[in-house]
């Protein structure tokens, strides 16, 4: 069983408990050993990583192009992304030198099309750039994909 996930970077503090728990709920439901997919990006990626770390389950990351580290704003979220990723069981790097929309669009693809279930972090709202939560919601929907989203309510980004 492959779970993938998409979501925000810009996770507000006050909603990190509510995401992890529900997480967690969500693989609870599984009697057998869970793979994750995730391009672990800052924020929901990097929450779903963690909690597949804590759980002692396999990682399978997207990592959308050769340059992706450069992508990162901030130290924390780099070191936490090279930490992951050393303990990844499998790394894919997609065909980009750079991170561009069009590299996370392609990777958020690619973690749909490994994925049986995609746990989606996300406010309802559009994109704000091509290859956003969005965008990798509606490609899972086209592709009938089950998709759990994961939002608490009433929240707003900024």
């Amino acid at each position: 069983m492959f779970i993938g996930v998409t979501g925000h970077q810009d996770i507000p503090e006050s909603a990190r408990a509510y995401i992890t728990d529900s997480i967690n709920e969500i693989m609870g439901k599984y009697s057998k050993v869970v793979t994750g997919v995730s391009s672990i990006a800052a924020g929901a990626d990097q929450i779903f990583a963690e909690i597949l770390y804590q759980r002692h389950e396999p990682l399978y990351v997207v990592v959308p192009s050769k340059d992706y580290e450069s992508a990162f704003d901030n130290d924390q979220a780099r070191d936490c992304y090279k930490r992951l990723l050393g303990s990844a069981t499998f790394v894919e790097t997609c065909p980009f030198s750079s991170p561009t929309e069009e590299a996370f669009f392609a990777a958020g693809k690619r973690v749909v099309d490994l994925s049986d279930h995609l746990i989606a972090i996300w406010d309802g709202k559009e994109a704000k750039g091509e290859g956003g939560t969005a965008d990798i919601v509606d490609y899972a929907r086209e592709r009938a994909k089950a998709i759990t989203v994961v939002w608490p309510k009433g929240l707003s980004r900024k």
